[in-house]
């Protein structure tokens, strides 16, 4: 943040007309002063972002909402939109004050960082950080990842959004994404941490009762286990068309319940190799079709360029990456 001046203009020494002359002190040489200097208070806008923000962590007092008040309603009428609802008890963030305070609080948090590296006081990363991947993914790998992580960082808030759709991070204001699969082109930077297999298995009671198929054609004589919406996806990569000739006798829109029905001999599953790995270690899945399996997927830790990359975002990164390739080689059954 800009510091004060440390030179400021001295009142003339010339009073009024007719007044007697003022005799300005001599002094000696000056010392320059070892005590820090006092930061100039930031711009009125950047205040009213900052009350903002604070609104959306819940850290606004009772006693600021006089001037939290004034200062947000004037953000309000230059941008044309309701950034509060507000009552006699309570005030909250309108949809349009959730994203534009999501918005603010990572460009206040990159103001914050500059200052710090200008200063060279460039401390332990901290603030608010969000990170996404699929839900099966993120509670197998992220989540276990993230307690060590915030164990090592205890200046950082982690947000961890874990969903089957795949979320926009810039839209969705996420510094952090897990993307499985070929990259599309795009603004993102990718870190390349591993690869993941696509596996058919099923149960040794199944297979014991209705034979292990020895080619993918085999597999439409067989009740298959369907993640729902994603046939294609997951069995035509081990010969084209095949899914149009399978016989699904239970369709889930999940991947755990859908390893469950697996484990309890209901049918043949296609699943990614980290959803089946601990079931197949313990031999209560078999992998069938070996010789058809698809090539592996690559798996990267994806996030926004276009500028310097935020010191929390970097920690994440840093920590996650070798952590996360040593987890999948593990589990590439």
């Amino acid at each position: 943040m800009p510091t004060a001046s440390s030179s400021t203009e001295s009142p003339s020494a010339d009073g009024p007309p007719g007044a007697p002359a003022r005799l300005t002190p001599t002094r000696g040489p000056e010392r320059q002063s070892t005590r820090p200097q006092t930061a100039t208070p930031p711009p009125a806008g950047i205040n009213r972002i900052a009350r903002l923000v604070s609104v959306g962590t819940g850290g606004w007092l009772h006693s600021e909402w006089a001037a939290g008040f004034i200062g947000i309603r004037k953000l309000e009428a230059r941008l044309g939109t309701r950034l509060l609802t507000r009552t006699t008890r309570s005030v909250s963030l309108t949809d349009a004050g959730e994203a534009y305070a999501a918005a603010c609080r990572d460009i206040l948090e990159r103001v914050e960082e500059a200052e710090r590296a200008a200063s060279a006081e460039y401390r332990a990363p901290r603030g608010e950080l969000t990170v996404t991947g699929s839900t099966t993914f993120g509670r197998r790998y992220l989540t276990p990842i993230a307690l060590d992580f915030l164990g090592a960082y205890p200046d950082i808030v982690l947000n961890l959004r874990l969903s089957d759709r795949v979320l926009d991070l810039h839209q969705e204001h996420v510094d952090v994404g897990v993307r499985l699969g070929p990259l599309p082109d795009s603004a993102l930077v990718a870190r390349r941490v591993g690869e993941i297999r696509r596996v058919i298995v099923a149960s040794p009671e199944y297979l014991a009762r209705r034979g292990t198929p020895q080619a993918p054609s085999d597999l439409a004589r067989h009740d298959c286990l369907e993640y729902l919406g994603s046939r294609s996806y997951f069995w035509d990569t081990f010969e084209e068309g095949i899914a149009e000739a399978l016989r699904p006798r239970l369709r889930i829109d999940a991947a755990e319940p859908l390893v469950d029905a697996a484990m309890a001999g209901a049918g043949i599953g296609s699943f990614f190799s980290f959803h089946v790995a601990a079931a197949v270690r313990t031999g209560q899945l078999v992998p069938v079709l070996r010789g058809f399996e698809p090539l592996p997927l690559p798996a990267h830790l994806v996030y926004l360029g276009g500028g310097p990359l935020p010191l929390k975002v970097r920690a994440f990164l840093d920590f996650t990456a070798p952590r996360l390739k040593a987890a999948l080689e593990a589990d590439l059954v």
